[in-house]
């Protein structure tokens, strides 16, 4: 009887689940680069308190449907202005978008503010957000590669989503 539950039952929705995950991405590689990058213009919002607030969230996705709308052109950002650790969940960001047009008129509450330009460590991830790695890992996987590759970053993270399913995480070479 067991046995016709784990063969019936659990097998086909461990498989099920492994398909699903397969399909979200979560088998998809992280690919870290070293790209350089002009000074970049970034309209958006500060957000200065805890991981997980409500404003945090209404912040994120005014800026996403600012960006959708095509009223302004450019990638959703969020911009880490203090290094993040693990001890401290309170945090300060410019939550925003890149511009790619810069006759942009600035919508009200919103300030105009550059991401410097340089040398950049960046790791591409393509997943659905379900899926995705932890920051943490992702994190760590660009600090291997900066040792790799005897590089010293600044350790504060430039999140870009250019499209659905796809982020990068950039961080600038000292």
């Amino acid at each position: 009887m067991l046995k016709r539950i784990l063969l019936f039952v659990v097998l086909p929705l461990g498989l099920f689940a492994l398909a699903g995950y397969y399909w979200l991405g979560g088998f998809n590689q992280i690919t870290i680069e070293v790209v350089k990058e002009p000074a970049r213009p970034i309209l958006g919002k500060h957000y200065q308190g805890q991981y997980g607030d409500l404003a945090l969230r209404k912040i994120f996705v005014e800026a996403k449907q600012l960006q959708q709308s095509n009223t302004i052109q450019g990638l959703l950002t969020v911009v880490n202005l203090d290094s993040i650790s693990a001890n401290n969940q309170s945090i300060n960001q410019l939550i925003g978008i890149t511009l790619t047009d810069q006759s942009t008129t600035i919508p009200s509450g919103y300030q105009l503010d550059t991401i410097p330009s340089g040398t950049y460590v960046r790791a591409t991830l393509q997943a659905n957000p379900l899926v995705m790695p932890q920051p943490k890992t992702v994190n760590e996987q660009i600090a291997a590669y900066a040792d790799e590759h005897q590089l010293t970053i600044s350790g504060i993270p430039i999140e870009f989503y250019p499209s659905s399913g796809t982020l990068w995480i950039e961080m600038a070479i000292e």
